[in-house]
């Protein structure tokens, strides 16, 4: 990774289904925000490195978590693949520093 890349890494356990992926590239994209797909362990995301200080993990347990860097020890964010797309944007503001939208719990 150079250090003049700006992407939010998107790292996904070998049992993350595509769609999920696709949905939250999809969210990222709509806030104009790259990002970078990446295969290994989702454990201690907060501890990965990240151009923009937030990492997106795609569980293999069926959630989405969003983790930044100043927030040790637990996701920020995390919410079942459904909400998949919602995150991929609320990742995306959480760098440009605009108003989460969150999804409803339930």
């Amino acid at each position: 990774m150079s250090s003049k890349e700006i992407f939010i890494p998107i790292i996904h356990d070998a049992g993350a289904q595509y769609e999920v992926i696709r949905e939250i590239s999809a969210g990222l994209e709509e806030e104009g925000v790259p990002y970078r797909v990446l295969q290994r362990t989702t454990r201690n995301l907060g501890d990965l490195p990240s151009p923009l200080q937030v990492v997106i993990g795609v569980h293999d347990n069926g959630t989405v978590s969003v983790s930044h860097e100043k927030v040790k020890g637990t996701p920020y964010l995390e919410y079942s693949w459904k909400h998949a797309r919602r995150l991929g944007k609320n990742a995306a503001r959480l760098v440009k520093g605009l108003p989460l939208h969150l999804p409803e719990r339930g």
